[in-house]
């Protein structure tokens, strides 16, 4: 008998596993629409509804097996059918569609791939908050929603963790106030009947998002969704044929990398290398030559922040040299065509080897450098600095950016 009741306890358990690891949890309004996913490069998308008495087809995007919704979905499903890019939208979401999806991406006659979701519509969706986080506190978060800890009442807790960014169930108060989690155990403190978690700092290093979802009985009364600070920067770098670029980013955080034109970088790819220093405080990424296969989107990110470039190549003119004397005056001309010019910048190479902008002709909003206050003036293309000092020697160059 005791090795029975073990095998009745088990089962539950091991489903409950496999359930964790293979549907995602999603949330919506009602009213309002959800994406089943997209499928890039495969035939078709084919997507089902979970049921008791068997999965119903919900969409096939094959033209040659056409398909027809549910009643209860007639009008309300959509195949995005754009080549290369397949989706199944379901629209004016009710509390009824509430339940589990299955998404299959077929290629040539075999499945390759599958994503399956738990969808859960409520009343409404509260207004996300950010993540304040105190250097001494950590931080507390808080579902906004008064009803938690009424009768019949109970909260879930979910938080993404990088790099997957898929929902985990962190807390349910319908089964108990403990945590599900571990590791998360000892660094979160649940508080008002699961309405608030007090964080320690070193449990938001991997974790960016959380969402609490509140219900009444079986019915979804509100999600609400909760982000650290977006610390992410993006930087627009415009570099000629040939030119070393170094994308500055520091070393901080787990799992770190840089997302390139050519895919996630890769040790094997001569065209770039890492700038690792002997502390390892440096991932900048160092392009020794720049080209137009080059140009693109770049990404360094890790559990912790991200910055962002956009690298542009630009055609370069004949270099000028200057030389004028002490206390007067210098015109620096940048070879425009005035016809289709959008805006002409101005840089100045730093002491540390970095171009700062010093002047936009479209944004009057940039800071003029302090040792330049009061002697810098811009006429379209051209730009002059007077009562020259010795230590305004040095490197300027201008970029123009056309209207195409």
């Amino acid at each position: 008998m005791t090795s029975i009741r073990f095998l009745e306890f088990l089962l539950p358990v091991l489903l409950h596993m496999v359930l964790s690891k293979e549907v995602e949890p999603v949330f919506r309004a009602k009213g309002t629409t959800i994406e089943m996913g997209y499928c890039f490069g495969v035939d078709y998308i084919v997507v089902y509804r979970c049921a008791p008495e068997g999965d119903q087809l919900l969409g096939n995007s094959s033209s040659e097996s056409p398909s027809t919704p549910p009643d209860d979905l007639q009008g309300r499903i959509h195949i995005n059918k754009v080549q290369h890019l397949l989706g199944l939208q379901i629209s004016q979401l009710t509390h009824k569609d509430s339940g589990i999806y299955r998404r299959e991406c077929w290629l040539h006659q075999t499945l390759e791939s599958q994503n399956t979701q738990q969808l859960s519509v409520c009343d409404k969706e509260v207004e996300s908050e950010e993540i304040v986080v105190k250097e001494d506190e950590g931080a507390k978060l808080l579902c906004n929603n008064t009803s938690i800890g009424s009768e019949g009442t109970s909260v879930r807790w979910y938080y993404e963790t990088y790099p997957l960014y898929k929902p985990i169930l962190l807390l349910d108060s319908s089964v108990a106030l403990d945590l599900l989690v571990k590791e998360l155990q000892g660094v979160i403190k649940v508080q008002n009947n699961g309405a608030s978690l007090l964080f320690d700092k070193s449990a938001l290093e991997n974790n960016s998002h959380f969402y609490c979802l509140v219900s009444k009985g079986k019915t979804c009364v509100s999600f609400q969704n909760m982000q650290l600070q977006d610390n992410s920067e993006s930087r627009d770098i415009f570099a000629t044929q040939g030119e070393r670029v170094v994308l500055k980013c520091p070393s901080e955080g787990t799992n770190q990398q840089w997302e390139t034109p050519l895919g996630l970088f890769n040790s094997s790819n001569m065209k770039m290398n890492l700038s690792l220093d002997e502390k390892s405080e440096d991932f900048s990424l160092v392009i020794p030559a720049f080209s137009e296969e080059l140009s693109g989107e770049y990404s360094c990110f890790s559990s912790l922040f991200e910055v962002r470039y956009s690298l542009y190549l630009c055609p370069k003119n004949e270099s000028q040299n200057k030389v004028v004397l002490e206390g007067r005056s210098v015109l620096l001309d940048c070879d425009v065509d005035k016809e289709h010019s959008l805006s002409v910048q101005w840089y100045r190479r730093e002491p540390s080897g970095e171009n700062g902008l010093i002047h936009d002709s479209n944004d009057m909003n940039v800071p003029v450098p302090e040792d330049l206050r009061g002697r810098l003036s811009e006429n379209g293309a051209t730009m002059t600095i007077s009562n020259l000092e010795v230590k305004d020697g040095g490197v300027y160059w201008c970029q123009t950016l056309y209207l195409i």
